[in-house]
């Protein structure tokens, strides 16, 4: 997902002060078929992962493990809090 992030992660306070980070999506990306690319997608994605929906995404859950949170902003805009003091949020 780093190349689909236009900026690095900011800082922020989530609901209840608790701390979370938000990443700026690059505008006009697209999937092979022409689609647009969006935080929507990202949220699907980790979703996908956390929930070892196939042995391709399994090997990818480490990777997203730290993640507690994971909510769109808005269409190039998404959140993530983590589970506990990580350095992936």
């Amino acid at each position: 997902m780093p190349i689909c992030a236009c900026s690095p992660p900011s800082p922020r306070d989530g609901a209840g002060g608790r701390p979370h980070r938000r990443f700026h999506l690059r505008e006009g990306v697209r999937f092979h078929n022409g689609a647009p690319f969006g935080a929507e997608d990202v949220v699907f994605s980790f979703c996908r992962v956390l929930n070892n929906e196939s042995e391709v995404v399994q090997s990818y859950s480490r990777l997203v493990r730290p993640i507690a949170a994971l909510e769109v902003v808005d269409r190039t805009r998404c959140a993530c809090a983590p589970a506990r003091r990580s350095r992936c949020c």
